[in-house]
């Protein structure tokens, strides 16, 4: 948290956390990225439409703060992946993962 990069932003009902996102600014080939680590909704509330509601507010701050686009991460065939697919996301043609 104390990076010059770090980017996190809270969803809280009442005093409660009910949802976050972990990431950092990161310079990419159009601009700065919001790329999210850790995206998390309380495991109770998912499936209500909290994330997507999330992700929209995540993308006018991000858009206030001068960066373009969100990437990041997740399982292939994971319930993340039809998640992330239903809001507007798209898979990256040509990009590897690899982990040494």
């Amino acid at each position: 948290m104390a990076s010059n990069y770090f980017v996190g932003y809270i969803l809280k009902e009442q005093n409660n956390i009910i949802a976050l996102s972990i990431g950092m600014k990161k310079p990419w080939i159009n601009g700065m990225e919001y790329y999210i680590d850790q995206f998390c909704v309380k495991s109770e509330l998912q499936g209500k439409g909290i994330g997507s509601q999330f992700l929209k507010l995540i993308e006018r701050e991000i858009q206030a703060e001068k960066m373009n686009a969100i990437m990041l991460n997740t399982e292939s065939g994971f319930p993340s992946e039809n998640f992330y697919l239903k809001n507007g996301f798209q898979l990256v043609g040509g990009l590897i993962t690899l982990i040494k």
